[in-house]
């Protein structure tokens, strides 16, 4: 084996190592937004004691910061 391939093998590596870290990088703030949306839904249904219909109206929002917290993850 040349050096070449040994240079080649070793940067397709790192390639792959990056790609990772970056889609590692990019869940992780998807999964803090889902989990603040979510605590911040829990607290303000334990306040306010919400019904059924309340709940639904308080999610729409919810549902709508998490399509942004995907859409710019990164």
């Amino acid at each position: 084996m040349s050096k070449l391939n040994r240079l080649h093998r070793a940067l397709r590596s790192l390639k792959r190592r990056r790609r990772g870290f970056r889609w590692a990088t990019a869940y992780s703030g998807m999964l803090s937004v889902l989990l603040w949306t979510l605590v911040a839904l829990f607290l303000l249904d334990w306040w306010f004691q919400l019904d059924r219909v309340e709940r639904v109206v308080a999610m729409l929002p919810a549902a709508v910061l998490l399509a942004l917290g995907f859409l710019f993850r990164g």
